[in-house]
């Protein structure tokens, strides 16, 4: 976005999604790690449907129908996947801040923007802001072999992450327009401040110690 004005960014930019992936992803088995964490897979795993696009709720149950009896679904059907998952992946990034003045500014722009899980990691050469949002949604569609959703709960969650697309399409705008308003994000090229970051970006104790941290959900 800082070469589509013609201005230079303070901030550069280390890694980051769009979001907007709406999944659906089957395991032949789930490791003891993947249980742990309430949800992955094992390495096995197949992705049975992918869109970065709003999803029709029928292309998502065609491509669950293998899931399904004929005439709908039965409590506890016999699933060829130990755990299935529908899946939608907000926006997130990752950047690197010149100084802990530019990454408290970027944070605040998160946080306004509703990215209210953003947060600032301070480390020894580098300050690096982290910019995502509570969107995130995991839902179980087989657990253990055994399906544990209908086609109604299937549709009833694409119409969620559906929603959750505008809703994140809206979010990033508003970020783009907040970085571009703001004199520490977003300066003229030629008054840009040379690419190379300082050797040590570690704050004093008593600026680490009121450092921004990532807020509640």
């Amino acid at each position: 976005e800082g070469e589509r004005t013609g201005r230079a960014m303070a901030l550069a930019q280390l890694s980051g999604e769009a979001g907007e992936a709406e999944v659906v992803k089957a395991a032949e088995e789930r490791t003891e790690e993947a249980e742990a964490e309430g949800g992955g897979f094992a390495k096995a795993g197949e992705w049975l449907y992918v869109s970065h696009e709003a999803a029709p709720a029928a292309s998502v149950l065609a491509a669950l129908a293998p899931l399904f009896p004929p005439h709908g679904a039965a409590a506890d059907h016999p699933c060829r996947f130990d755990y299935v998952s529908l899946k939608f992946e907000p926006f997130i990034l990752h950047v690197q801040a010149r100084t802990l003045r530019v990454a408290r500014a970027l944070l605040r722009c998160a946080h306004a923007c509703g990215f209210r899980n953003s947060g600032i990691v301070i480390g020894r050469k580098q300050l690096n802001v982290a910019v995502r949002s509570t969107m995130h949604l995991d839902a179980p569609l087989a657990v253990g072999g055994a399906v544990v959703a209908s086609p109604r709960y299937v549709e009833h969650l694409t119409a969620l992450c559906n929603a959750k697309f505008v809703e994140n399409r809206r979010r990033i705008q508003l970020l783009l327009r907040a970085i571009e308003r703001e004199p520490l994000l977003c300066v003229r090229a030629s008054a840009a401040e040379p690419s190379a970051p300082p050797a040590d970006h570690s704050p004093p104790a008593s600026e680490a110690a009121t450092s921004a941290s990532p807020a509640p959900s």
